[in-house]
């Protein structure tokens, strides 16, 4: 595994160079990342006051498929989950978190973190931290969201009730978006379902 993460380390490097803020030079691209703070901390506030969001359709959001509804997060960012989901906002990360229902025949869960953090400090931190807990790397790749270059990445074995998860890091050039989507067995609907999710994140203009 240990080399599968090196080979990630030099693709984010040479990939998103530019795009997300992360060094050109191989050796550069798998820094010691210090105390940066680790994906999951609190970005504003500590308070944990939450609430259930309105569910109203942002107009500059994506085009939703059927089924699915636009949340929008003070004033941050949108994106588009099964409109029978339950979905909750607090202020402490994960600022937002949508669970799928009791009938759905894969359980998921998606948690979006929005931190005040470059990603040229946050994509080293997490690779850091999969290669740390010895967390099984399926795959991962680039793709284009929100007009941006994300970098998504695929892990398995963790140690919760939904073992599996995908991860994706949507980075502009002074804040990073993290959506992490944990789910059970692997299954090709569930690969079309968290696509949808994760595609559909955007940020709105007061979230730079």
């Amino acid at each position: 595994m240990n080399d599968k993460l090196a080979v990630m380390g030099l693709i984010v490097g040479s990939a998103l160079v530019g795009i997300m803020g992360l060094p050109s030079h191989p050796a550069e691209a798998q820094v010691a990342v210090g105390n940066v703070a680790e994906p999951g901390a609190p970005v504003t506030s500590e308070s944990e006051s939450s609430s259930e969001p309105s569910g109203v359709e942002s107009p500059a959001s994506v085009p939703m498929p059927e089924g699915f509804a636009s949340y929008s997060y003070n004033g941050l960012f949108s994106v588009g989950l099964p409109s029978d989901w339950q979905v909750t906002e607090q202020t402490a990360s994960p600022q937002l978190t949508a669970t799928s229902t009791s009938s759905a025949a894969t359980a998921v869960r998606t948690e979006i973190t929005w931190f005040d953090i470059p990603p040229k400090e946050i994509v080293p931190q997490a690779i850091q931290t999969i290669q740390t807990n010895g967390y099984s790397v399926v795959r991962y790749e680039a793709a284009n969201i929100d007009g941006t270059t994300a970098l998504r990445i695929w892990v398995a074995d963790l140690p919760e009730a939904l073992p599996n998860a995908l991860m994706t890091y949507i980075g502009y050039e002074q804040t990073t978006a993290v959506i992490t989507s944990y789910y059970g067995a692997p299954d090709p609907a569930v690969d079309d379902l968290l696509d949808i999710i994760h595609q559909s994140f955007q940020r709105t203009p007061a979230g730079e």
